[in-house]
C-alpha cells in the first residue's frame, strides 16, 4: 500500500518541537529526513545497522557518526522493521483516505452503470411501431416511457436525416407549444397524406427544422406535376400526374380539424368540411 502514496505529510511544528529531533545537528537531520522518505517509500526500513548504512548510501564511518541518535527516532515494530510512530500515524490516516476515495469512485460507477441500464430498458419499452405502407401506426403503446416521446423518437419517423442539429433547434421550441406527442402524430399522419401524391417527389427533401418551424402539417397535396428532368437526364412527361382523391383531401382536413393544436385551423377546417 506504501507504493500508492507517492506523499507524505511532515508538519513542521510538531517536527521542530520533537525532542529527539532538537538532539540532532545539522547533519543527522538530514539523514533523518531521508531516512523517513525511504521508510515511507519501502514500508519501513530495516532493522540491522548494516542494511541501513547501505539503504541509506552512508559509509562505516558515517553510520557509526549519524546513526545512533537518528536512530532513536525509530521503533522495531512486529513485522521486524524500522519505524517512525509519526509516519506510521499519517501512513494509516492516509491510507484510510484512500480506500474511501476508491470506494466512493467504484460506487459512482456502480449508480453510472445502472442508470444507463435503466436508460437502455426504457429506450427498448419506447418502440414505437410505424407502418407507412399502411399508413397505420401505433405511436404510443401503454409501456411507453412516462416522460413521453423525445426528439430522437421524431428523428426516427423523420424521413429527410439533413440539418439535424437545426431539427433538434426547432423541435424544442415547437415541442413547448405543441407537444411531442402531436408532433409525432403530425409526421405520421404528414408522411400518409403525401407519400402517394406527386408532391411527395418534394416534400420527401424537406428539412424537419423548415417543416417544424412552418408548422407544414398543415398543408395540403396539390396538383403540381412532377420535374420532366431527374439528376439531368430527360423523362417523358406522364399523361397525367397523380392528384388526391376526394376523400384523401376529406381525411386530411378531418384529421388537422381534430387533430391541430390551433383553434383557428381546426375551425377553418371544420368550415371546409362543413
Amino acid at each position: 500500500m506504501a507504493r500508492d502514496l507517492p506523499y507524505y505529510k511532515l508538519w513542521v511544528k510538531d517536527f521542530d518541537t520533537n525532542e529527539n529531533v532538537r538532539m540532532l545537528n545539522l547533519a543527522e537531520a538530514g539523514l533523518f529526513l531521508f531516512a523517513l522518505n525511504h521508510a515511507w517509500v519501502n514500508d519501513g526500513l530495516p532493522a540491522a545497522d548494516d542494511d541501513v548504512g547501505r539503504v541509506l548510501k552512508l559509509s562505516v564511518r558515517e553510520l557509526r557518526a549519524y546513526w545512533p541518535r537518528v536512530s532513536k527516532c525509530f521503533y522495531l515494530a512486529d513485522d521486524g522493521r524500522l519505524r517512525n510512530q509519526r509516519q506510521e500515524e499519517e501512513r494509516e490516516s492516509a491510507n484510510k483516505k484512500s480506500k474511501q476515495a476508491s470506494e466512493a469512485v467504484a460506487e459512482r460507477e456502480r449508480k453510472r452503470n445502472e442508470r444507463s441500464i435503466e436508460r437502455s430498458s426504457s429506450d427498448d419499452l419506447r418502440a414505437y411501431d410505424y407502418d407507412y405502407v399502411s399508413g397505420s401506426s401505433s405511436l404510443f403503446p401503454e409501456a411507453k416511457n412516462p416522460s413521453g416521446p423525445t426528439f430522437e423518437d421524431f428523428w426516427a419517423v423523420w424521413w429527410n436525416r439533413s440539418a439535424k442539429q437545426s431539427a433538434k433547434s426547432a423541435w424544442k421550441t415547437s415541442a413547448s407549444t405543441y407537444g411531442t406527442e402531436f408532433l409525432i402524430a403530425a409526421c405520421v399522419e404528414d408522411r400518409k397524406r403525401f407519400e402517394q401524391t406527386e408532391d411527395w417527389q418534394w416534400r420527401v427533401k424537406l428539412h424537419a427544422a423548415t417543416w417544424l418551424r412552418g408548422k407544414r402539417w398543415e398543408d395540403m397535396p396539390t396538383a403540381v406535376a412532377p420535374s420532366k428532368r431527374v439528376n439531368g437526364v430527360a423523362r417523358p412527361p406522364r399523361e397525367q400526374p397523380v392528384k388526391p382523391t376526394r376523400e384523401q383531401e376529406l381525411d386530411a382536413l378531418r384529421w388537422i380539424a381534430e387533430n391541430d393544436p390551433d383553434p383557428a385551423v381546426r375551425e377553418d377546417a371544420k368550415r371546409r368540411l362543413a
